[in-house]
């Protein structure tokens, strides 16, 4: 809810043409704030209108995703409203003021209050014609027209059978439709409820029906002169304008400030580079293998080759009674995308068996190891994420076991990602025995 102190709302009824372009103004500046998004930029427009259609915008994602609808649903639903006027409201909203005054109609009060509120007598006409007819049901609705013509009179040109009937029904809706607004117009003061009134009375004031309820209702006084304040004359100096613009630059550099940011422990593998693919492969056939393997060019080195191996332990880890036929076909599913790998999927189970002998595979099969398992740990504004190929929690505490699957390791070169394993562990309030790094390829006997 917006922090408004009095609202104005205008009955619903009226010719909408002139509505409508009041508002084109507006929807310009509805549209403006929602495609750059930034509140911060929306209250430099006068009084803040940008701003509160911001807001506002926020909130109907709010009320759309309450419903179990998807973010792309709520989305569509902005998208809607922009198109419409009936939904979008412009919404004054300066930075620091609550004393502003808002003026809508009663179709986009719903939902929203103020402490005072003026119920304002009409500028058109209420409805008075009736040239279509809608039965509404649960499972959906439907409808009849009229057809008139633009001469005087509004010749009918064409309608349905039975019309009378149906123009009764309809007005008989329209007329609660008129209560149920009434109703919502009342509602929306939390201290103080102004309404205003004809002189005389009349078939054409919109709260007759509030007539019962306001004989013992205190009249407010109409002052005969209502003294405007001047209009101060904006500085121009050279000096103001100086300081003006010291000012927006120490405002711009708060809100360009970073909150937080966001990091992977192994963001230092990101210098590997795939596997090329010959130059005449074709990305769809899997038979366009990789046959030539070259110092410059090798199936079982990259990325690929590594992605190939984690999946394959992770396999094997879950499932201990996983046979080589199990794992060779799953080997051919990865290598989808990666056609170049099928030459060496003989290699890559080879390494999967040689692993799932070692010491490190059965220490961790007796203590419900989890596998490529993610993890985000936060330090201060500083989010770190990333993904522990095994961990599992031995006698002496937590462990993290690390794959890794080229021929050779520099030594050192990856203390700085075991290290922030173990850090985050503790971060979770684990008791952490070590992390390690394992080279499948060559460390396994």
């Amino acid at each position: 809810m917006l922090s408004s102190r009095v609202a104005l709302f205008l009955p619903f009824q009226g010719n909408k043409r002139g509505q409508r372009a009041a508002n084109a103004g507006t929807e310009r500046k509805w549209k403006t704030a929602r495609f750059f998004g930034y509140l911060a930029l929306a209250t430099t427009t006068p009084d803040g209108v940008a701003a509160g259609d911001l807001v506002h915008a926020v909130d109907r994602v709010r009320q759309v995703m309450e419903t179990g609808a998807s973010l792309a649903e709520a989305a569509q639903a902005l998208e809607t409203d922009s198109q419409t006027t009936g939904d979008i409201e412009s919404l004054p909203l300066e930075p620091g003021r609550s004393a502003v005054v808002r003026v809508m109609n009663l179709h986009k009060a719903k939902g929203l209050e103020a402490r005072v509120v003026f119920l304002a007598d009409p500028c058109g006409d209420r409805w008075a014609h009736v040239s279509k007819r809608v039965e509404r049901h649960a499972d959906g609705a439907r409808g009849w027209f009229r057809i008139e013509g633009d001469a005087k009179g509004r010749p009918v040109l064409a309608q349905p059978a039975g019309w009378d009937a149906m123009v009764a029904e309809e007005s008989q809706y329209l007329d609660a439709e008129e209560v149920r607004l009434r109703y919502v117009a009342a509602t929306r003061a939390r201290e103080l409820l102004v309404v205003g009134r004809w002189a005389k009375p009349g078939n054409d004031r919109p709260w007759d029906s509030f007539d019962h309820s306001l004989a013992e209702a205190p009249e407010l006084p109409v002052p005969a002169k209502v003294a405007v304040p001047g209009v101060r004359p904006p500085k121009i100096s050279a000096a103001s304008r100086s300081d003006a613009e010291v000012q927006r630059e120490s405002a711009h550099s708060v809100a360009r400030a970073v909150a937080w940011s966001i990091t992977s422990v192994t963001a230092e593998a990101r210098h590997i580079a795939k596997v090329a693919r010959p130059i005449d492969a074709v990305p769809d056939d899997p038979t366009q293998i990789l046959t030539a393997v070259t110092p410059s060019r090798r199936a079982d080195a990259g990325t690929a080759w590594g992605s190939l191996i984690h999946g394959l332990l992770e396999h094997a880890m879950r499932h201990k009674d996983a046979t080589q036929d199990d794992l060779r076909r799953l080997a051919v599913w990865l290598t989808v995308e990666e056609p170049q790998l099928r030459v060496v999927i003989e290699e890559a189970l080879d390494t999967v068996e040689r692993a799932a002998r070692a010491d490190f595979w059965a220490a961790a099969q007796g203590h419900a190891p989890s596998v490529e398992a993610p993890f985000t740990v936060a330090d201060g504004r500083q989010l770190t994420n990333g993904v522990m190929d095994m961990l599992f929690a031995s006698d002496a505490g937590w462990q993290v076991v690390d794959y890794k699957t080229d021929r050779s390791i520099e030594d050192g070169r990856y203390a700085a990602q075991l290290a922030a394993y173990e850090a985050a562990l503790r971060k979770l309030g684990c008791s952490v025995a070590g992390a390690s790094v394992v080279n499948v390829r060559t460390e396994m006997g």
